[in-house]
């Protein structure tokens, strides 16, 4: 949940999440495109995935790799 001093409102943080995992583009790269870092954008896609509790893509462990891989 977003707090109070967020830099990103709750609804940048779920659209962009939701847009992930419909278009099936990486988190990485959205992050990059938006000029947000990947693991808050990952962290996005977790809490958004766990709020409406939504089954991971049986590639998940590739994309988690991608997430926190390149640090």
């Amino acid at each position: 949940m977003a707090s109070n001093n967020s830099k990103y409102s709750q609804e940048v943080r779920e659209e962009t999440a939701k847009f992930i995992i419909e278009s099936g583009k990486s988190a990485t790269s959205v992050g990059d495109e938006m000029g947000i870092d990947k693991n808050t954008v990952c962290r996005w896609v977790r809490d958004y995935r766990r709020k409406y509790n939504l089954r991971r893509k049986r590639n998940f462990r590739k994309e988690t790799k991608r997430c926190f891989s390149r640090r």
